[in-house]
């Protein structure tokens, strides 16, 4: 790095003491000149190494240093560098934290197989996670060994045997006679698990912790000769699970719905014993009229227009028919005033 190469002139007992180049940054950043490293800054300087010890060390390492005197614009340089490593390293520390949460996400099987940083290579080779899902084994081992491929077809040679996969950890367990079928079967399972993340509507990682197993399996087989568990057997033990949890999920939400109904029925209940109360006042309220004169109900007024009926047949029996007839007509009258008009109808009538 190149804050190592050019600061170890000036402190070269540094590299040393500081193996870690984000940790050699943050140090360069705090000490700076080796001169102004004194007791009095051996508590900053213990809060960035996070050791009391190590910075006893380097306080020691610097008051015996070989190394040259610096100057000023060296030294600015050399601390501009320091902190632009430090910034680059923190960005790294959360891209990484956003492409492992984001890959668990979206792609919860190929990285519960091969972890996420390898499973997002070979998103980023195949194109997309449509393109690995529509791609078979044999193109995702080789995804990353485009040219070998070719140049080994043109000239007739030996094709390669693994792509971007080299870099996987399961390679690294395995044995060089192994790494090619290894190789292929973890081609096998991403090539499965990513159709699952692609396609399916719920994604789970439970198929890629068991294709994980089985990897660990094979693994264990070529070592040792033990056979591993059927891929079919492997596929119901993990259909069951996800069947009890479906079925454990759907019990909770009826749960969560019947208490939602008789909420609903209650609140229902108690609207219509409202509104039963309230048409109740309003015909107690209806039933009662007032006059300046007189308060009447609906009956009296029924029994006025009776009287008024009354009134006219009196007036057809009666000797003189138009006074009778007279005497109907305000009797008709009376039905719509009350008793007073009953009153003249039967006066008048017979």
């Amino acid at each position: 790095m190149r804050v190592r190469e050019w600061y170890s002139w000036h402190f070269p007992e540094l590299i040393k003491l500081v193996s870690d180049n984000v940790m050699y940054a943050r140090v360069v950043k705090y000490i700076q000149a080796k001169e102004t490293m004194t007791k009095e800054r051996v508590p900053g300087l213990t809060e960035v190494v996070s050791d009391e010890n190590l910075a006893k060390d380097i306080l020691e390492a610097a008051k015996t240093s070989m190394g040259t005197e610096i100057n000023d614009i060296d030294l600015i340089n050399i601390t501009r560098f320091a902190d632009r490593v430090v910034e680059l390293a923190r960005f790294r520390k959360s891209l990484h934290s956003y492409l492992t949460e984001k890959m668990r996400t979206v792609c919860p099987n190929v990285s519960a197989v091969v972890g996420e940083m390898m499973g997002a290579r070979l998103v980023a080779a195949a194109g997309s996670l449509l393109n690995l899902a529509k791609a078979p084994a044999s193109t995702v081992q080789l995804l990353g060994a485009e040219k070998a491929l070719f140049r080994a077809i043109r000239t007739k040679s030996n094709t390669p045997k693994y792509g971007v996969l080299f870099n996987s950890s399961w390679l690294s367990k395995a044995k060089d006679k192994d790494k090619g079928r290894i190789a292929r079967f973890i081609s096998n399972k991403c090539s499965f698990a990513s159709r699952l993340d692609a396609f399916s509507e719920k994604p789970t990682d439970k198929f890629g912790m068991k294709f994980r197993e089985q990897v660990e399996e094979r693994l264990k087989f070529y070592a040792t000769g033990e056979l591993p568990r059927r891929n079919y057997d492997v596929m119901q033990e993990v259909l069951q699970e996800i069947k009890r949890e479906s079925q454990s999920d759907d019990n909770m939400e009826t749960d969560g719905s019947n208490q939602k109904t008789e909420e609903v029925k209650e609140e229902a209940e108690n609207n219509v014993q409202e509104q039963q109360e309230s048409t109740n006042e309003e015909n107690e309220m209806e039933t009662e009229y007032t006059s300046p004169k007189k308060t009447w109900t609906k009956a009296d007024r029924g029994k006025g227009g009776r009287g008024g009926d009354r009134g006219g047949r009196g007036g057809r029996g009666g000797k003189d028919r138009g006074r009778g007839g007279r005497g109907g007509d305000r009797g008709g009258r009376g039905g719509d005033r009350g008793d007073r008009g009953r009153g003249r109808g039967r006066g008048r009538g017979w």
